[in-house]
């Protein structure tokens, strides 16, 4: 706790996860007293949690791919130009300042930065990656397959279902992996 916090009392306004936990893992690596090492794990819990918190993301990811690349092939023109950029904006943004906008935001609307937050965020991250893998493989796909289930009496959630998305499931493991 600095002395102005201990003055003024807690700040207004954002706050980071930092600033309310310690670092044991860090000081535990310079002292030689690992907590990992000393309980006996053979994985340190930080690792499995980033793991898990990977995985959901890419997985996330790719699934949000699949859906934004379809609604990309509905669009024409301007309305095109301007999704697709909004899409891809997480590439030009700087990871910190993408950051550091999620927790802002996070906190605005009244929720605690937790794991699902995480997740959301770095599915945010991983979505252009995704979206850059999927709509180049739509985009080549021959449509009159699509046209023919809906001439044979299929829905179109049906002819998605059974001709779109199993030409994708390929695809969509390498899309789950460039988002990793």
């Amino acid at each position: 706790m600095t002395r102005d916090h201990a003055e003024n009392g807690p700040r207004a306004g954002p706050t980071t996860p930092l600033e309310r936990a310690g670092q044991p893992g860090y000081l535990g690596e310079l002292d030689g007293t690992d907590p990992c090492r000393t309980a006996g794990q053979s994985n340190c819990p930080a690792t499995e949690t980033s793991g898990g918190i990977t995985l959901v993301a890419a997985v996330l990811a790719t699934a949000f791919g699949i859906m934004a690349s379809l609604g990309l092939l509905a669009l024409r023109g301007r309305a095109l130009s301007l999704a697709l950029a909004v899409l891809l904006l997480p590439l030009v943004v700087p990871y910190i300042c993408l950051a550091v906008g999620l927790l802002i935001l996070v906190q605005e609307v009244s929720a605690q930065p937790t794991l699902v937050a995480v997740v959301l965020g770095h599915s945010v991250i991983a979505l252009p990656f995704a979206i850059l893998v999927i709509l180049p493989r739509l985009r080549s796909l021959d449509p009159a397959m699509y046209e023919a289930a809906l001439d044979l009496g299929a829905s179109g959630f049906a002819a998605l279902r059974y001709i779109t998305l199993p030409l994708l499931t390929p695809l969509s493991c390498r899309a789950s992996s460039s988002a990793l």
